[in-house]
């Protein structure tokens, strides 16, 4: 994700919460939680007064005394929910980034029903990986399917049930 995007997204989010009420301070957040949105208060050390409560709760967001805040992967619900409020259309911008995502996650699910399917029709030729350390050294191995590429977890004393080709000096 970009900084302008995000941006975009801070802002429409900033917009309706102000419209709201307009003494809540909405901001990126810093350091670790650099993603996040920080909603605070105009009370003492940030707290809330009962507009800014009422606007919290009106906008659907939940909140402490003196804090609350919008997760990356809320963000995109509240955008829209922002967006809807004002009654606005969303930013070209931000409709690209969004469909890009649904089409990015429509992918990925995809892939992993096409892998799964593959996988459970698999005649398995199971191969012993040797690079993989566990806790328990000496007891469990990592082997994978040289067709499908699944890759299993099993006690070194199964590997004979699973058929597995060896390929390494020690086991």
């Amino acid at each position: 994700m970009t900084k302008d995007i995000f941006d975009l997204e801070v802002a429409t989010i900033r917009k309706a919460l102000k419209t709201l009420c307009p003494s809540l301070s909405v901001r990126r957040d810093r350091g670790t939680a650099a993603m996040w949105i920080d909603i605070t208060g105009s009370g003492k050390y940030g707290e809330f007064t009962e507009a800014e409560k009422q606007a919290l709760e009106k906008f659907g967001i939940p909140y402490g005394v003196n804090f609350a805040g919008i997760s990356p992967e809320d963000r995109r619900y509240y955008v829209e929910k922002a967006a809807k409020l004002l009654g606005i259309e969303l930013p070209e911008k931000l409709k690209n980034e969004y469909k890009a995502r649904d089409e990015y996650k429509q992918r990925i699910e995809r892939e992993a029903e096409e892998r799964k399917r593959l996988q459970e029709n698999c005649k398995h030729e199971w191969k012993l990986e040797p690079v993989i350390v566990f806790p328990s050294p000496g007891t469990r191995v990592l082997i994978r399917c040289l067709k499908c590429k699944k890759e299993q977890i099993v006690e070194k004393t199964e590997l004979a049930e699973y058929g597995v080709i060896l390929g390494v000096k020690e086991v």
